[in-house]
């Protein structure tokens, strides 16, 4: 199932054609996967590829030179355009999580 995308590079080396900050538009060949290229068909007509992914998380994925925020703007199945989940990636979210404590009273 093919779903429309923006991905965002929020972290990496300088890379002259994707800096970070930079945000793209488009349809992805299928969602992120672990040791796979992540490939996006853009709003431009061209086609965006990664190295191959190494995590993938709630709200985005690694490579090896680069992390990105996903925000899933069409599903296939969906056609009015609207968002249909809106995801987010912090670093922190990034590494593990400290076990639950519980709620002290």
């Amino acid at each position: 199932m093919s779903r429309k995308v923006s991905i965002e590079r929020t972290l990496g080396d300088t890379h002259p054609n994707f800096p970070v900050g930079t945000v793209r538009e488009g349809w992805e060949l299928t969602p992120p996967r672990e040791g796979e290229i992540y490939v996006l068909f853009t709003e431009r007509g061209s086609l965006f590829r990664t190295s191959k992914v190494t995590e993938v998380s709630e709200g985005g994925f690694k490579t090896r030179n680069s992390v990105y925020r996903i925000l899933v703007l069409q599903e296939e199945g969906d056609s009015s355009g609207h968002v249909t989940q809106e995801v987010t990636l912090a670093q922190s979210q990034m590494a593990p999580s400290p076990p639950d404590q519980g709620t002290k009273r």
